[in-house]
């Protein structure tokens, strides 16, 4: 097996697997929840929308390995990890390894250098954090692991780019 083959597979696995899990551990979890609220369907509209456009990326990708650019939309999504007050994202299918450096929950601007920590986390699966208004610690954070996969569809992209130096007659 090519490398080549072996980073498609990788991207496949990470979007179509990582998605297909997002999807349904998100709709599990709405349905074991025991009230139902505007935040939870809030949670579950934007984790179904978000893991299902990963899951279709993959798919897209595996029907036609030129069609990268929603393959890497779907890892630019997952890289950020956001904690503040107002807003929490963290989204990852398949694979992450994240870190994050944030503050206490006094949300001291400055003690992200002075007290603060960095947390770390790893896994496969999927990892969905999303909140509003619920008084998180400020940090923010990336995840590595999007990054990598990434960084490994823009390199296959190249590859897959048609020879732009044809001679016209």
């Amino acid at each position: 097996m090519k490398i080549k083959q072996i980073v498609e597979s990788i991207l496949l696995v990470a979007t179509i697997g990582g998605g297909f899990l997002g999807v349904e551990s998100t709709l599990r979890r709405f349905a074991l929840s025991e009230h139902a609220s505007l935040n939870m369907y809030i949670f579950l509209i934007l984790g179904v929308a978000l893991y299902g456009y990963i899951l279709l990326a993959g798919l897209r990708f595996a029907l036609n390995k030129t069609n990268i650019a929603p393959l890497k939309r779907a890892f630019l999504i997952q890289i950020p990890w956001i904690s503040s007050p107002y807003i929490v994202y963290r989204l990852a299918a398949g694979f992450n390894f994240c870190a994050i450096a944030h503050t206490d929950r006094a949300g001291n601007l400055l003690s992200i250098f002075s007290s603060g920590t960095i947390f770390m986390s790893s896994g496969l699966g999927d990892a969905f954090q999303y909140g509003l208004l619920n008084h998180a610690p400020w940090g923010i954070g990336v995840n590595y692991g999007a990054i990598i996969l990434f960084i490994l569809a823009s390199r296959l992209s190249r590859k897959h780019q048609p020879n732009t130096l044809a001679t016209s007659n």
